[in-house]
């Protein structure tokens, strides 16, 4: 079971716009829920009208969707994170029965709502991204193959793990007679070419980015993924 988000603790929105808890309407002097959130807020704490700082979170929301439903296993999705669900940084509601922990209807995020659509459309039809290889021992009943890899197309190493200077990796999966992917994850704060691993089948192509900038056209061998970013590369079937 994968998750990054649960109804205990900050929403998805929130993971990526508060720095700290506000539970401040708990009537705890905010000492209830938990201070380690492991949160970061972009730069701004709350809301913003800084454009950039909005743009930073929202990709980091559909990183982290990303992370979560591209993943191997089972993956859980707290309700609201799709639209982007506040709770006004409170990370302890159970006893807010009101606009704090209620849905606004009015706000949905159509851009996020989208993306998990597109996301789970893209799980759901290619069993390269949701590969059952976990359930058997190694060599049994095995149809479908993940390959790691360095931002330079290298193998990556035991060492590259234990490198707090590493900041990317791909992953190629694939299954038997199916579409393979790439997955190219920056979390480094300055964009960074990728060299593109080999197509195991046709030519790459763009399957989904949280960049909205992000272009893929003819033949790929490098590709610049941007800060704080994601790209998805498809490879169809020969």
């Amino acid at each position: 079971m994968n998750f990054i988000t649960a109804h205990d603790g900050f929403t998805l929105a929130d993971l990526t716009a508060y720095a700290e808890k506000h539970n401040d309407a708990n009537g705890e002097d905010n000492n209830d829920g938990e201070s380690d959130n492991k949160s970061f807020n972009g730069g701004a704490e709350g809301p913003t009208d800084d454009a950039e700082v909005q743009a930073y979170r929202l990709r980091q929301r559909k990183n982290f969707l990303a992370t979560l439903l591209l993943s191997t296993g089972v993956p859980m999705l707290l309700g609201g994170d799709e639209l982007g669900r506040t709770q006004g940084g409170n990370n302890n509601a159970y006893c807010q029965d009101n606009e704090i922990s209620w849905y606004d209807w009015d706000a949905v995020d159509e851009d996020l709502l989208a993306f998990t659509k597109q996301l789970l459309a893209i799980r759901r039809d290619n069993e390269a991204l949701r590969p059952s290889w976990y359930h058997y021992a190694p060599g049994e009943g095995v149809t479908d193959w993940v390959q790691l890899k360095r931002s330079d197309d290298q193998e990556f190493s035991e060492q590259d793990w234990d490198n707090p200077e590493a900041r990317t990796i791909t992953f190629v999966l694939g299954h038997e007679g199916g579409d393979a992917f790439a997955l190219l994850l920056n979390s480094a704060e300055n964009g960074v070419e990728f060299a593109v691993p080999a197509a195991p089948g046709r030519e790459w192509e763009l399957a989904l980015s949280s960049d909205p900038e992000q272009v893929v056209a003819g033949p790929v061998t490098t590709l610049i993924v941007r800060d704080a970013s994601f790209t998805l590369l498809r490879s169809a079937a020969a």
